[in-house]
């Protein structure tokens, strides 16, 4: 019988403390059950257990998890800004804030929101920046109280491209995958309608009027394209069809708004609504809605950002009027309070970063100005997972090797490895008798 063995990776500690958000780095394995070696000895056993290490973020490549956010840091305030909106990172790793209530502005971050340059605009008119789009070739897109705004030099200097007056505010925005001509925006404030473009965003024609504004837009993994809207009715609508017509799901209970729409790791679809600040979760396209657990004194919840497997995480107002993020563990079954932010009021934008932690965009009380909080890497973790003998004393080297630079890493790394002919790995010490390899 073939050989087998586990190896744990465990106690990684970040050396460096100054911040909670301090990055981890990430080794290189190249014989885990998940990486070369499960597809060479058909091994679906893949990762074993552990915690606290993102095991499956790329094939061949452990980091530590993120976000953390058992302690949220502030790490910027934007001048003069009452509130942050929006949140969006580009394909390069750019970000960016739009603002607003009563001066519109677009803010730029090239170093994971630790630092913002505002951009230019040149429009007196813009007091709010409702939603920023990634198109194709590097194109932005921002919407605002009254027109569209267009970026090709990397959101450095923003252009009108569509002035949508007299439809008040444009809520939502996204570019269709299909066609990087085939834009939507959501329009509206007491009111409002979907708007379609198949130009670019030059000339925009209505596809879909509402009783209610247009507040989120989603485009699912399957090309379906969800609208969520609000002020009387929060109304899930869909088109399968790229707006040549639409469908009103079925009612999320009881929702006056629909906040935000995400979709989940397993393709279902996330609303987070008005109602107690409930999140509703739909398996079949909006048919029927299932609630997911109970945000206790919650009012809203504003935006949801989705962590590593069944991690969630929201952005609430509670019901003392106070801004709020909320995790779940557990695919929502249950919420924790991550507790009350210094003078925010609202928390209305989330954003999962490519590098895995998490930033928060505010609202604040009074005359202080908004806050960007982030959530970074836990500081250690452990990896059970088998590694097969593959006797590298044949002269093969491409498998049974671990790669880890600590100095690159700045990090501390422990192996412990145990070995038996037996994959259940019953008669083996126990891992606290095992003595670390290196």
């Amino acid at each position: 019988m073939q050989k087998i063995t586990k190896i744990v990776l465990i106690n990684i500690t970040v050396l460096t403390f100054l911040t909670s958000y301090t990055y981890s780095g990430i080794w290189l394995q190249t014989d885990w059950s998940g990486g070369e070696g499960q597809l060479y000895w058909a091994d679906s056993t893949m990762y074993w257990s552990g915690s606290k290490i993102n095991g499956k973020l790329n094939i061949g490549v452990l980091t530590l998890e993120a976000p953390n956010i058992d302690s949220l840091v502030k790490i910027s305030e934007l001048p003069n800004v009452e509130a942050i909106n929006c949140l969006s990172q580009t394909l390069s790793g750019e970000i960016y804030a739009g603002t607003g209530w009563n001066s519109g502005d677009i803010f730029r971050s090239v170093d994971n929101g630790l630092t913002w340059d505002t951009t230019t605009i040149n429009l007196s008119y813009i007091t709010t920046v409702y939603c920023i789009a990634e198109g194709q070739n590097g194109i932005l897109y921002a919407g605002t109280n009254r027109v569209i705004l267009i970026s090709d030099d990397n959101g450095l200097t923003w252009e009108l491209l569509a002035d949508m007056w007299p439809s008040n505010a444009i809520l939502s925005l996204i570019q269709c995958s299909v066609d990087p001509n085939l834009l939507f925006s959501g329009l509206g404030y007491s009111s409002g309608y979907m708007a379609k473009s198949t130009d670019a965003g030059k000339s925009w024609s209505r596809t879909y009027s509402s009783d209610s504004r247009v507040i989120c837009l989603l485009e699912s993994s399957d090309n379906t394209i969800y609208a969520g809207t609000g002020n009387n009715w929060g109304r899930v609508w869909k088109t399968t069809n790229y707006g040549t017509t639409w469908e009103q799901t079925t009612e999320p209970p009881g929702a006056k708004t629909i906040n935000c729409l995400v979709e989940g790791w397993d393709g279902s679809i996330l609303v987070g609504t008005d109602t107690s600040a409930i999140i509703y979760k739909s398996s079949d396209g909006g048919f029927t809605w299932l609630s997911l657990g109970d945000i206790e004194q919650g009012l809203a919840v504003y935006d949801i950002a989705l962590g590593n497997e069944d991690a969630i995480y929201i952005g609430v107002q509670c019901d003392d009027y106070t801004g709020h993020a909320f995790s779940s563990q557990n695919a929502g079954t249950t919420w924790v309070d991550q507790g009350t932010l210094p003078d925010v009021a609202y928390v209305l934008s989330l954003l999962r970063l490519k590098d895995g932690t998490l930033l928060v965009g505010t609202q604040t009380i009074g005359e202080v100005p908004a806050a960007i909080y982030k959530g970074g890497y836990f500081q250690n973790g452990e990896l059970v997972s088998s590694v097969y003998d593959t006797k590298t004393t044949n002269g093969s080297t491409k498998y049974g090797t671990i790669t880890w630079i600590d100095s690159l890493n700045g990090q501390f790394l422990g192996i412990k490895a145990r070995s038996f002919d037996d994959s259940s790995m019953s008669d083996t010490l126990p891992w606290d008798s095992c003595a670390y390899l290196i």
